[in-house]
């Protein structure tokens, strides 16, 4: 059953995507998300994601600027790594991770054409085909890190092309919060802590068992349902939306502890700490209608 807000879409597939598997499809889709709607924003969402909140709108946009700004949450960690280099991008090792993934819809065809570009590729599905190939070699090659996983070999990953490439060509059209971003060398101003709208569980799916991974799934939804909020507080403020330990203590500082100038991003973003913030979160509970 399915509300009737759902719309099913059935789109063509090249037989060079149909012949790679789901994951290829699942980015190829991606790649074409303005085909389906006419929306400014569109927000893709993994299935691996969890919301846990009400307001979610509100959440996903920064509106400092006086413009809607949908906010971009971004880790450190070497993940598809070839996929940045092959298209030319200074290595950054960002993970563009935050759902809901938001994109103007005005940015995608500029995406596509950038990819077709820097492949040298006369459309995007040659381009995709050669960014294939590309990555079949180089993976092997260069990720040594990876080398123990028994012939890795990246495939096209959208988050990161597309938060790469919105990142270095369509940057101020966008929030950005870059977890410790400031002592990665990023701007401080990219670096301004902003609540997730939902935990992202794309590393538990494959570290839990089947039912380890429900219940956690149950206890996000349910913390939001019955309002907890000493476990909302870490959901909407750690890194990835989701505490690796539910015990643990806010990895942000709070405005009554010493502020490390250079290290603590909140010293270069003022009014953005995790307790500013998160006065402002129970403002919205007082204002709501759950």
């Amino acid at each position: 059953w399915l509300p009737d807000f759902v719309r099913c879409i059935f789109e063509p597939v090249p037989d060079l995507v149909s012949q790679q598997g789901q994951e290829h499809r699942l980015h190829w889709s991606l790649f074409h998300l303005d085909s389906f709607s006419n929306a400014t924003w569109i927000a893709h969402v993994d299935t691996d994601t969890v919301f846990f909140t009400f307001g979610i709108h509100s959440l996903l946009f920064d509106w400092t600027s006086g413009k809607p700004k949908a906010v971009h949450h971004a880790l450190w960690t070497p993940y598809y790594v070839m996929n940045a280099l092959s298209l030319g991008f200074e290595y950054n090792g960002l993970e563009f991770g935050g759902m809901p993934f938001l994109v103007k819809r005005a940015h995608a065809a500029p995406l596509r054409a950038f990819v077709t570009e820097r492949m040298g590729a006369r459309d995007f599905k040659d381009a995709y085909r050669r960014l294939i190939q590309r990555l079949e070699v180089i993976s092997p090659a260069i990720g040594w890190w990876r080398r123990g996983l028994g012939g890795y070999v990246e495939i096209p990953n959208y988050h990161v092309i597309a938060g790469n490439y919105l990142w270095e060509k369509q940057r101020t059209d966008y929030f950005w919060s870059f977890h410790h971003g400031n002592q990665l060398g990023y701007p401080p101003r990219h670096s301004c802590l902003h609540p997730h709208a939902a935990a992202h569980l794309m590393r538990q799916k494959y570290l839990l068992s089947q039912h380890e991974y429900k219940a956690l799934a149950y206890k996000i939804m349910f913390a939001g349902l019955t309002q907890d909020i000493v476990l909302l507080r870490k959901l909407l403020f750690s890194p990835g939306g989701l505490p690796h330990n539910v015990s643990m203590p806010s990895p942000w500082r709070t405005e009554a502890e010493k502020v490390v100038p250079g290290l603590d991003r909140g010293s270069h973003c003022p009014g953005r700490t995790e307790d500013v913030l998160w006065k402002a979160y129970l403002a919205m509970f007082e204002t709501s209608q759950i």
